[in-house]
């Protein structure tokens, strides 16, 4: 008789079990990883609106019309820069984008 036919068919469905759950949470823990990240937080001052577009996924055209500008022209400036070049209160200019980013 060969080692093969002495083994019991439930050791063989064990195995295969215990193979299928570790595939599985494998295939768990892999999706966990690359779809659930931290939260970005909330807008800050020190951030671009290149940065805002990124990272939120805003188009260009609304975050322009959030901060009144033309598409492209704040290119490198941070939120604090721009409110301070247009006169608004930083907690105001804030204020609006975190509302269109939340949106």
């Amino acid at each position: 008789m060969s080692r093969a036919a002495r083994r019991p068919r439930w050791l063989i469905a064990a195995f295969g079990l215990a193979l299928i759950l570790f595939i599985a949470f494998a295939l768990h823990a892999l999706w966990v990883v690359t779809h659930l990240g931290p939260s970005p937080g909330p807008v800050q001052a020190w951030m671009t609106p290149g940065y805002i577009m990124r990272t939120y996924d805003i188009p260009p055209e609304v975050m322009a019309q959030t901060l009144g500008l033309e598409p492209g022209s704040a290119r490198g400036k941070t939120l604090e820069e721009i409110a301070a070049t247009q006169g608004v209160p930083l907690d105001a200019l804030l204020a609006s984008v975190q509302a269109m980013v939340n949106r």
